[in-house]
């Protein structure tokens, strides 16, 4: 007997546009642009390094999308702290047994929670596509070639 054809071919890497590098995902490779842009909200000098990267990359974010306020602070200082405590937790489940002695570890129930955490500030802060809709549109500025077409 033959063996059948299957007809899934497997997946194609993308091709390399020429004189371009593949983006990357890396937060290494993302947090120096977000250290070019001026600092509209310093993260606050107790946050350690990393927690300090990703106050300023969710700092970055808001700034583009409009006016950053002190009163944010408070908010992103809870969104990264429960992003740093997600990350924390998420390493010791990688290095303990999820069930022992028929029981669930209790840390997946604080991922959870975390996790919850996470998505409604994340949220609040507009930093989702959902959120995003909300969001007022920001008036265009500038003129540019394209101006004169409203």
């Amino acid at each position: 007997m033959t063996k059948p054809k299957t007809t899934l071919n497997p997946p194609r890497k993308p091709k390399p546009r020429a004189g371009r590098a593949a983006p990357s995902r890396k937060l290494a490779d993302v947090a120096p642009v977000a250290a070019l842009a001026p600092d509209p909200l310093p993260p606050p000098p107790y946050l350690d390094e990393a927690d300090a990267v990703i106050w300023r990359l969710t700092v970055a974010q808001l700034a583009v999308q409009g006016e950053v306020v002190a009163a944010d602070g408070p908010t992103v200082e809870t969104y990264v702290a429960a992003i740093s405590r997600q990350r924390r937790i998420a390493a010791e489940i990688k290095s303990q047994p999820v069930v022992t002695d028929g029981k669930i570890s209790p840390l997946l129930r604080v991922a959870e929670a975390t996790a919850a955490t996470v998505k409604n500030l994340g949220h609040v802060l507009g930093l989702n596509p959902t959120a995003r809709l909300r969001l007022p549109k920001r008036p265009q500025t500038g003129g540019g070639k394209w101006a004169d077409l409203d």
